[in-house]
């Protein structure tokens, strides 16, 4: 496979960038009214580039639900693309005076819709934890894979790889693989997991996919390197 380098920037914490502050009479949809929704859906990815015009890469970021009063009785259900733009539904508990967090990743949202009542004001918005796209390895390789990351200033991310077989699209009982219901493994070196300086690594014995997850951002890019390499 070609190196792949994803040089990622993930949108700041905006607790309402998704949904304003509103609250539901009872099952209905919330309208999607923040600052990301363009033409009626939240859109997370980036499509900027930095100064130089290096286009920032793909990448999802967690999606929040935060709740005034008691909304423990609600569920909150959210449709939109997680990072590899693969679709994504999650059902979402609401919360008591706090905030919900949706599962996985997400590059867009087009949807919000509740089965009941809120007690008061809901927001919908995303913090700034981050995931890369899924990165297929090539596990037929002679050699190993190189692994770099770097991080500009102040976020800590992790590498992780599963032995899924992520291009089998369904099987036959109908099961779809998506990233969000894969079986992530954090890496083996230590260096690569929970990092919070440039590090770089690498896999012996090659997995089917890696990816890099931001747990803590608080400014600058954060660059996530794969090389394979073949022997001659």
């Amino acid at each position: 496979m070609r190196p792949v380098r994803i040089y990622a920037l993930p949108r700041s914490l905006d607790a309402d960038g998704i949904a304003a502050a509103q609250t539901l009479a009872g099952a209905e949809a919330v309208a999607l009214d923040g600052a990301l929704v363009v033409g009626g859906v939240a859109v997370i990815e980036r499509s900027d580039s930095d100064s130089s015009g290096r286009p920032y890469s793909l990448i999802g970021q967690v999606v929040t639900i935060a709740s005034v009063g008691n909304d423990s009785g609600v569920t909150f259900t959210v449709v939109g693309k997680d990072q590899d733009r693969q679709s994504q539904t999650v059902s979402v508990t609401g919360a008591n005076a706090g905030t919900a967090t949706a599962t996985g990743y997400w590059s867009e949202v087009s949807s919000v819709t509740s089965d009941g009542a809120t007690a008061a004001d809901i927001t919908v918005g995303i913090t700034a934890v981050f995931c890369t796209p899924t990165i297929p390895l090539d596990f037929y390789a002679s050699a190993g894979n190189a692994l770099g990351v770097i991080i500009q200033t102040t976020a800590t991310v992790t590498v992780q790889h599963t032995f899924d077989e992520i291009n089998k699209q369904v099987w036959k009982d109908g099961y779809a693989w998506t990233a969000i219901n894969g079986n992530w493994l954090d890496n083996d070196a230590a260096a690569l997991v929970g990092a919070t300086t440039s590090q770089d690594g690498n896999y012996e014995f090659i997995p089917n996919a890696t990816r890099m997850k931001c747990t803590s951002w608080t400014a600058g890019t954060v660059e996530y390197c794969v090389n394979t390499n073949r022997a001659a």
